[in-house]
């Protein structure tokens, strides 16, 4: 049981790889170096906290200095001394209109700093796509928009083989997040032409991965098609995050990002992204979110109430119980999809609740008896002294046995209606049969 619950985790630390701490999209030297820890780990409290942060600067540029705020300021007077003496590299370039991008600063003048001069170099050419970007939704030009991503284009063509100040992984994953980046572009550049751009809100999150459209058919909490997962790379949740972080004050984006979070089982995450949506955005006039956080809701709502049960409750030690992702799991099962009508669903259940008895006194043994040595014991040990909580008996436990007995006796005997049950229809087809002769 134990080997399960590892194999589990060891199945979700593969969808979810390990993330750079690059951060890609704007690029800006300075966070190279300042940042090497930023969301080391997965984890939505941290992730909604960079986002904040960095939402923060966008949209209230008048707000008190932070230090990483603070720090920002004080490149921007460097930077912009060396623009006017003219001695501005591609490299410092790209962080002034970075920065600028970064503390909300009108993107017309991060669009003027990173297009002066013509240069090709692909650090320049990424945040000048966001700015064209940033410039169209402010203006509503899709003019503008096109032009981001024409110049996206011409950033990947310029991405270079390698570059020093990255790791191999650090390249290779932002290489993954601009061409994401590029098809974001194209869609939104799609959607602005669209009849239905100006006319009503979007219900649907940007198609980025064309098999991930949540907003119509059949939706379960937790749980997504086998198909679509399928198609889903697996490095889709940390993309989209960088995307987010490059556009911080993007509702939609956010969405996408809660609704994978959703696919790959993390419900309570995933509510707590469309609360966001409902609560801070005030996005009720979407229907699939309201539709989506309802049934997340009611997932999560289960959730909790099975942590609060006895089979669930952790020990009196720090340690999680090791039952208790198993025994999650089997509460949260579905019915089979296939199975011998009447007999094979009483017998799946009837099943579950003897496995159910088993796994509770598994648990009461693990929680109050001798708990294994965690390596091999070569010498022959004393058994250990019987608990005063569990006195230590011959006899075998007979609430276990009796479970196991009645569901036993309770499938034999839906086995043998259902066996009666076909002999009879037998019988009336060859009744038939010998009228029709």
């Amino acid at each position: 049981m134990r080997t399960s619950m590892r194999l589990s985790v060891i199945a979700f630390a593969l969808w979810m790889p390990a993330a750079p701490a690059v951060r890609a999209g704007i690029y800006i030297s300075a966070d190279n170096r300042s940042d090497e820890t930023r969301l080391s780990e997965f984890r939505l409290l941290q992730i909604r906290d960079q986002r904040g942060q960095l939402q923060k600067l966008v949209l209230n540029p008048s707000a008190a200095n932070s230090p990483q705020k603070s720090m920002y300021l004080a490149l921007v007077k460097e930077l912009e001394a060396k623009e006017q003496a003219g001695t501005l590299t591609d490299r410092d370039r790209a962080d002034l209109g970075g920065l600028y991008l970064r503390l909300g600063r009108d993107p017309l003048q991060a669009v003027r700093v990173l297009s002066a001069g013509g240069s090709q170099n692909f650090l320049v050419l990424c945040n000048l796509a966001v700015a064209h970007h940033e410039l169209a939704i402010k203006q509503q030009d899709a003019n503008r928009l096109k032009e981001a991503e024409l110049t996206q284009r011409r950033a990947l063509r310029a991405w270079p083989a390698d570059w020093s100040d990255w790791t191999y992984s650090q390249w290779y994953i932002n290489r993954r997040v601009e061409c994401l980046h590029l098809k974001l572009l194209e869609l939104r550049f799609a959607d602005m032409r669209s009849e239905r751009y100006k006319s009503a809100i979007w219900q649907d999150v940007d198609p980025l991965f064309p098999e991930f459209k949540m907003a119509g058919g059949e939706y379960e909490a937790g749980r997504t098609a086998q198909t679509v997962l399928d198609a889903l790379p697996p490095d889709a949740p940390w993309l989209v995050r960088e995307l987010m972080m490059t556009y911080p004050a993007d509702a939609r984006l956010y969405w996408l990002f809660g609704e994978l979070l959703n696919a790959g089982g993390r419900v309570e995450d995933a509510l707590q992204v469309l609360d966001d949506m409902l609560n801070i955005y005030q996005l009720s006039n979407v229907r699939p979110v309201r539709r989506h956080r309802r049934e997340l809701n009611e997932r999560a709502t289960l959730l909790r109430d099975l942590r609060g049960t006895a089979l669930f409750m952790r020990d009196t030690t720090p340690r999680p119980s090791p039952l208790e992702q198993e025994n999650l799991l089997w509460a949260l099962a579905p019915p089979p999809a296939l199975s011998v009508p009447i007999a094979g669903p009483a017998a799946t259940n009837a099943g579950w609740w003897a496995t159910t008895a088993g796994m509770e006194e598994l648990q009461r043994e693990e929680r109050f008896g001798a708990e294994l040595p965690a390596t091999p014991v070569l010498q022959p040990s004393a058994p250990p002294p019987p608990s005063q909580d569990s006195p230590q008996s011959a006899l075998p436990d007979w609430r276990v046995l009796g479970v196991g007995f009645g569901a036993g006796l309770f499938v034999a005997l839906v086995f043998g209606l259902q066996r009666n049950e076909w002999k009879r229809r037998r019988d009336r087809a060859l009744a038939r049969s010998k009228s029709v002769g």
